[in-house]
């Protein structure tokens, strides 16, 4: 998926913008998925990491964040999962559920918790044998809610719709963006 910032800004506030990308990714992919120079996103990168300044200050009343800005947070929170949460993602041709084990900041990568089978399915079920292994930020293609027990035994799970859309329309743009 690609974000175009509003053409009606300003240099200086498509920066801004870009101060609130994921940390963990490269200028490169900034530039790809905003649709920017990479030279903007090595002013943002330089803002956030070297100077540890967010450019957008959300308290202050004359710094309001902007509408564009809100939408590039929400984009963005929509595929950085935190640790602990369930989220879609690609493994070797498909999409999976899984939850994340570790934030792995350094390597851009998370440790991650299949549950089985691979996406799309009804239900879901946590395999015997923990199936966990790293997987690039990059794969990953939603945040998505907690599951539903979907059995008596409490061995399968099941995904609301809102989750099932998310996932559906995340793996379509991802299947697109190949």
């Amino acid at each position: 998926m690609e974000v175009k910032l509003n053409s009606n800004l300003s240099k200086g506030e498509k920066i801004q913008v870009l101060t609130i990308a994921p940390q963990s990714w490269s200028r490169k992919r900034v530039s790809t998925k905003f649709n920017v120079t990479e030279y903007m996103a090595r002013k943002a990168w330089d803002l956030t990491l070297v100077k540890r300044i967010l450019a957008i200050p959300g308290s202050q009343i004359v710094n309001k964040i902007s509408q564009e800005a809100q939408k590039v947070q929400q984009y963005c929170s929509n595929i950085e999962p935190s640790l602990h949460n369930y989220a879609a993602c690609v493994y070797e041709e498909n999409w999976w559920i899984e939850l994340v084990s570790e934030l792995n900041k350094e390597e851009g990568d998370y440790t991650i918790e299949f549950i089985h089978p691979y996406g799309p399915s009804e239900t879901f079920y946590w395999p015997e044998r923990q199936d966990e292994c790293p997987v690039p930020s990059q794969h990953i293609i939603c945040v998505i809610e907690t599951p539903e027990t979907a059995s008596h035994t409490g061995r399968l799970y099941k995904f609301g719709a809102t989750s099932k859309k998310k996932i559906d329309d995340s793996w379509n743009t991802f299947k697109e963006s190949c």
